[in-house]
């Protein structure tokens, strides 16, 4: 019986929009990309502003997971939140001139949006190792 009402509890919340991830069909927010340029850049309060737009502006898993990334307390603890936003971010559509890019070396490999200008601007390592990675597609 409590698997019963467990398993329709978890197919509702996938079913109400805004309780799971955004869908695929939704376009990466440009508030994502200014988080992404400015954790970049190592401009704490910028990348703190951006996020907190993206959440206000979001519903569901990916508002929640903005949010997290707004409400950090440093940069570093702000990049480790980053990564599961952009894991969500990645698999939306994205808006033209922009690209997946990738570092294999930030927690096991690890994936952003960015502009496609030919040059990477790694969210995760900032100015320290700013051009790790590599644009995916």
């Amino acid at each position: 019986m409590r698997n019963t009402i467990l398993t329709a509890i978890v197919i509702l919340a996938l079913a109400i929009p805004g309780l799971s991830q955004a869908p695929a069909s939704a376009t990466v927010s440009l508030k994502y990309v200014a988080a992404a340029d400015a954790l970049a850049a190592d401009n704490f309060a910028n990348a703190k502003a951006a996020l907190a737009s993206l959440a206000n502006e979001s519903q569901g898993d990916l508002k929640l997971k903005a949010q997290a990334a707004a409400d950090a307390a440093n940069i570093a603890a702000m990049r480790k939140a980053f990564k599961p936003l952009s894991e969500a971010i990645v698999k939306m559509n994205l808006p033209a001139g922009y690209s997946v890019a990738f570092c294999p070396m930030y927690e096991k490999g690890s994936s952003w949006v960015q502009k496609d200008n030919g040059k990477i601007a790694n969210p995760y390592y900032g100015k320290t190792m700013l051009t790790c990675g590599e644009f995916r597609k």
